[in-house]
């Protein structure tokens, strides 16, 4: 009985000691206090940041800051409920940003950053030093989007936001998950695009955006007219800022790629050439296209397209030179049809089918062309299949990939198949 009260007493000290000696831990850091640690009043979030050219800097910076109260904001440098716009001219982002921090009185922070937009007119001079300095900071996230603008970035943020009532965050993760039911975009991301400007195998593209208003129907696109006159006046040749909506007022409006070489943006893609890349590089998840009907020359079909089996591509060198083949199987279904036709007539859906079949192989073939010969940009990533040719990395260095490609020729198939079981019936 003694021994069992001795060890009753033992443990009974150990526990005194172990709560003591918490006790004074947690008053020792209550007394230190956090000071590293700073509250969310004490930072200003940017939303998205712009990139031109200045006038009496090198670079100019346009930071969408968030406003954390629900309030509208007040002032010439804001124009949405959630955030306001500034803008400055420096000799690098980082000076920038400490302007900004002098400005704002507060600490600049990316880490809620969506979308970084540079104007064509920087990108054409390159952007690989702003690029690399983006990646290089911890707060930007690689899933942060990048947009090339066809007008100058300040009016582009300005107009941002208009289609979700000033939800301005809300309008560009709109614009990325959009991919998944339109064709006329492509997703293009920070960590995806520094990649490509390292690499051997591919080059950049990113999302094409603009201003639309009834002045932009006029601006000087750098699309490259089409190569066949098949569908030329269809809304998918459309670009951004130039589609027919909302002609009365400013509004943001993504539409196309721009396709850039090595760091430089050297030329933009439609929709239709958009859509064609999302086939090739298995991107595609569901689309609608348009189509002249073959079986009324006055009339067009609108089809809704999904990729019915991956995309193959096999890139063969005959004589050094790249030969390349892709083969693309689609699902479709029949949206507008006129009622003069017979659509459940086997023969009338064949000859649709064969006509959507060639009228993509014409599209993607102009889109291969362009990008190759005009482009001279490797955007697909042919490149990674051509490397196989190779039995060491330095045969690859030497053979230059990226030089070769602009003299590549192409084979391609569609296999379309059209399917429905509400098929109109000609009364």
């Amino acid at each position: 009985m003694k021994q069992w009260n001795k060890l009753s007493q033992i443990i009974f000290r150990i526990f005194t000691f172990l709560v003591l000696l918490c006790l004074s831990a947690f008053s020792c850091l209550s007394l230190c206090g956090f000071t590293s640690l700073k509250s969310i009043d004490q930072y200003s979030y940017v939303i998205a940041v712009g990139f031109d050219k200045g006038t009496s800097a090198p670079l100019k910076l346009t930071f969408q800051v968030a406003i954390p109260s629900p309030s509208s904001s007040s002032g010439d440098s804001s124009n949405s409920q959630d955030s306001t716009i500034n803008t400055v001219e420096c000799s690098s982002i980082d000076s920038g940003i400490n302007i900004l921090n002098d400005y704002l009185s507060k600490e600049v922070s990316l880490t809620h950053c969506k979308v970084l937009i540079f104007s064509e007119e920087l990108a054409s001079e390159g952007i690989s030093p702003y690029i690399n300095t983006l990646f290089n900071d911890v707060e930007i996230r690689p899933t942060c989007s990048i947009f090339i603008s066809r007008s100058d970035s300040t009016s582009f943020l300005k107009t941002s936001g208009t289609h979700f009532q000033g939800i301005t965050s809300k309008s560009y993760e709109s614009t990325t998950n959009s991919i998944r039911y339109n064709g006329y975009i492509g997703s293009s991301k920070l960590g995806t695009f520094f990649s490509n400007l390292q690499d051997t195998f591919s080059c950049g593209y990113t999302t094409l955006v603009s201003v639309n208003n009834q002045n932009t129907i006029d601006q000087k696109s750098n699309v490259v007219p089409s190569m066949n006159s098949v569908g030329a006046n269809l809304d998918s040749n459309y670009i951004a800022g130039e589609s027919p909506i909302n002609r009365n007022q400013d509004s943001a409006e993504h539409l196309g790629l721009a396709v850039f070489r090595g760091d430089k943006f050297v030329g933009e893609l439609n929709g239709i050439e958009t859509f064609s890349h999302l086939l090739v590089t298995n991107q595609l998840n569901e689309a609608l296209v348009t189509i002249p009907n073959p079986l009324n020359e006055t009339t067009f079909v609108d089809l809704s397209v999904e990729l019915k089996k991956s995309t193959k591509t096999k890139v063969k060198l005959v004589n050094g030179t790249p030969f390349i083949q892709v083969t693309v199987s689609l699902d479709s279904k029949l949206l507008s049809i006129d009622s003069n036709t017979d659509y459940s007539n086997e023969e009338n859906i064949g000859k649709i089918e064969d006509y959507a079949s060639t009228y993509l192989k014409q599209n993607i073939l102009e889109y291969l062309y362009k990008t190759s010969k005009v482009y001279k940009s490797d955007i697909a990533s042919f490149g990674s299949k051509a490397s196989a040719h190779f039995l060491t990395w330095q045969d690859w260095e030497e053979y230059n990939w990226l030089s070769h490609y602009q003299d590549s020729f192409f084979e391609v198939n569609v296999d379309m198949q059209i399917h429905s079981s509400s098929f109109l019936q000609r009364v």
